[in-house]
């Protein structure tokens, strides 16, 4: 093979391997958007979930709702619940594709051994 043949080859890898790594280097750029967009949703999702347990806590206060205020509060808590959970799923979902594992609370109902939030396992959880 010629030297003029050798450095066509040389060059056709180059070009190659460039667009090869323009491609990865697009793709690695449109993925940190989406994981941009994905947390600023998600944030605005729990800030909005947050406003609304306020406004629940409010209105529970008040001895006599009427019904349909009740039911509202709750059709929005629902909502707000699902948003939350949604949440929940796409981080761990991240979490599992690769993205650093935080250590997370380990609540366990009851057994203060295994609880990382302070709580004594004397209060109300789920049967």
């Amino acid at each position: 093979m010629s030297n003029s043949a050798h450095a066509g080859n040389n060059s056709v890898r180059h070009e190659q391997q460039q667009a090869a790594n323009d491609t990865s280097d697009h793709l690695v750029a449109e993925a940190a958007s989406d994981t941009s967009v994905a947390r600023n949703r998600e944030h605005i999702q729990l800030a909005m979930s947050r406003e609304l347990l306020a406004h629940a806590k409010d209105v529970l206060s008040v001895p006599r709702q009427p019904a349909h205020v009740l039911r509202y509060t709750c059709a929005r808590l629902t909502e707000s619940l699902d948003d939350v959970l949604s949440v929940a799923d796409e981080r761990g979902q991240r979490l599992t594709a690769g993205e650093p594992k935080s250590r997370g609370p380990a609540l366990y109902w009851g057994n203060p051994a295994h609880d990382d939030c302070g709580h004594t396992g004397r209060e109300a959880g789920p049967a």
